[in-house]
């Protein structure tokens, strides 16, 4: 029977929308969408760049007022009067008026010193009296025993800072004032910063009005940020790896900067700096830039529609007429006439030429008989002969003894091995199983023909022992791993080689092996074998099927590995369960099982 082939028509009109709208399509994608992802990892690089750079300026000025701050401190320990109070054994009356005199001296009255300076105490310990300066006291019963003495003592000779306290909203520290001469504890300092301290240094330097920013301690802990309920927090309340230099998320940016180890002494060197970056903030200058040429492309993208259908109307409206004009033809409305003018040169001719047509084909209809002789049309009926198998044997015997008749004797064997590995593969579809006499006698016909093929530069070894020939395995499964060793393995090798075949039963099991000393297979190949995907195709098709085959027969504990050295050739070791003849059915169950 013959069948109509189904064939997919298109309007013209349609064809070109269509063309027309893809290549807009295209155009969009990279005049737009590719640059402004390009364009957008461009800006946040750009951003990073320049938040690093603000950071290392920052921590310079940070680096700066801590220096100096230390150092205020330090003369304040060591300035005379302070010390000739410290001396004294007994309370005195003006230790008040004078250690705010020497302060003073320090950290100027009415000044930014005076904000960010908001307590200065000092408690004595011989005399029990305590001074301050400033306007949030601690008023300590028992000062040393406090937690302000004990991380005083953990580093004895420098300023410690605290922590943040949320009580007072202010940055606490403490140091130990000393007898220079015995070198005795003579009195505590704990000291009162404002937060806004630190963050002077990072606003002097933000021109990009970043308003993420924090600076951390040693440990880890929040001393200063722009969000005030931050204050006292840590890095992974943040959600950040304090060792990750820039971190990258699908909300934002994360930048981290120790403060200089060089140029700052313990523990500033341990000290962050760290921005945070909203991406939607970061990048909505730029998504306003970008919304600006949407619309641009928008605007162009709605005329060029309109310029292209006008312009497939002006293309498909003469068609349409002609095609119109000929359903009427076919009618026999002789009558009809098209346009023999038309912008377009090509529709003029054909205009001009169908129009020649259906004047010589009324001329012909009326200028003679308008009878119509009726003829018999004779159907041929063409018989389509089907090759089926047997006309296929009958037809590979008869060629084997014409061969025969030619003394060919080669060809002659090459046919009876193809009509037996034919017949087998055709005969046998039933079958899950062969007994290994039938595999190995189908191998052996396989090995007449390669004999052939390669004119005996490639020998097939069968090493098998008698007893093991009724045993049953799956059905042609070791021709494939022969011709695989044949083809890519000793085919490509310029010397004669061979491949050989070994059956061994090692208990419940039948091990096989088939080794060639071919050209082997390189890593990259033997690790796609080995670790099968969809993607791959080729001969792995086969070998992975053969290995699903088993699996699916015995289960997983059974199947095939292959070991390869590159110009030293292949291994292919098989393992399956050493079934006899008549009790396949049974160790079956078992290997699924």
């Amino acid at each position: 029977m013959n069948q109509k082939k189904f064939r997919v028509t298109f309007r013209i009109r349609f064809f070109l929308l269509a063309f027309s709208f893809l290549f807009l399509l295209i155009i969009s994608v990279l005049l737009f969408i590719i640059p402004y992802a390009l364009y957008t990892q461009l800006y946040i690089y750009q951003a990073e760049y320049y938040c690093n750079n603000f950071l290392a300026q920052a921590n310079v000025g940070v680096e700066s007022a801590l220096e100096e701050f230390n150092l205020k401190i330090q003369e304040v320990m060591d300035d005379e009067d302070i010390l000739t109070m410290l001396a004294h054994k007994e309370p005195q009356s003006d230790c008040q008026y004078q250690y705010q005199t020497a302060v003073a001296k320090y950290f100027q009255p009415k000044t930014l010193d005076e904000y960010y300076l908001q307590e200065l105490d000092l408690y004595i310990k011989d005399t029990g009296e305590s001074v301050y300066y400033g306007t949030k006291p601690t008023t300590l019963s028992d000062p040393f025993n406090s937690i302000y003495y004990e991380r005083a003592l953990a580093y004895p000779t420098r300023v410690n800072w605290l922590r943040y306290n949320p009580e007072n909203d202010c940055l606490e520290l403490s140091a130990l004032v000393y007898n220079k001469e015995n070198y005795q504890v003579t009195g505590l300092m704990i000291v009162r910063l404002s937060t806004d301290f630190l963050m002077y240094s990072f606003n002097v330097y933000n021109t990009l009005d970043i308003d993420r920013l924090y600076i951390t301690d040693q440990n880890e802990q929040i001393l200063c940020t722009t969000e005030s309920g931050f204050l006292g927090c840590s890095l992974k309340d943040l959600e950040l790896e304090p060792d990750i230099g820039v971190q990258r998320t699908d909300t934002g940016i994360a930048i981290l900067r120790p403060l200089s180890r060089i140029n700052t002494n313990f523990p500033y060197g341990e000290w962050k700096s760290v921005i945070l970056l909203d991406r939607q903030t970061l990048l909505k200058p730029f998504h306003q830039i970008a919304w600006v040429f949407y619309g641009i492309a928008l605007c162009l993208l709605g005329i060029s529609i309109f310029l292209i259908l006008r312009f497939s109307s002006f293309i498909t409206k003469p068609i349409t007429a002609l095609v119109s004009a000929m359903k009427e033809v076919e009618r026999e409305q002789l009558d009809i006439t098209l346009p023999e003018t038309s912008p377009l040169r090509e529709m003029s001719e054909i205009n001009q030429g169908f129009n020649k047509m259906v004047s010589r084909l009324d001329m012909l209809i009326n200028s003679v008989y308008k009878s119509r002789l009726a003829r018999q049309e004779a159907q041929l009926k063409s018989l389509q002969s089907q090759i089926n198998p047997h006309f296929l044997f009958n037809t590979l015997q008869l060629i084997s003894w014409k061969a025969y008749e030619y003394e060919a004797t080669p060809v002659c064997d090459m046919l009876g091995s193809l009509s037996y590995m034919l017949e087998t593969d055709l005969y046998s579809d039933d079958k899950n199983t062969f007994t290994l006499a039938e595999e190995v006698e189908y191998i052996r016909q396989y090995s007449k023909i390669i004999r052939c093929k390669y004119n005996d530069k490639i020998r097939i070894i069968l090493d098998i022992p008698e007893e093991l020939l009724d045993c049953r395995i799956p059905k042609l499964i070791l021709q494939p791993f022969l011709e695989n060793s044949i083809t890519h393995g000793l085919a490509p090798k310029p010397s004669p080689g061979q491949v050989c075949l070994s059956v061994r039963r090692e208990g419940p099991d039948l091990n096989i092996t088939i080794q060639d000393d071919g050209t082997g297979i390189r890593s990259g190949i033997l690790q796609t074998i080995k670790q099968p995907s969809a993607s791959q195709g080729g001969h792995h098709i086969a070998l992975n099927n053969i290995q699903d085959r088993i699996h699916l027969l015995y289960g997983n504990a059974y199947g095939f590995t292959i070991e390869s050295q590159l110009n030293e050739g292949t291994t292919i070791y098989l393992k399956i369960p050493y079934i006899k003849e008549g009790n396949e059915d049974d160790k079956n169950i078992t290997g699924r099982r």
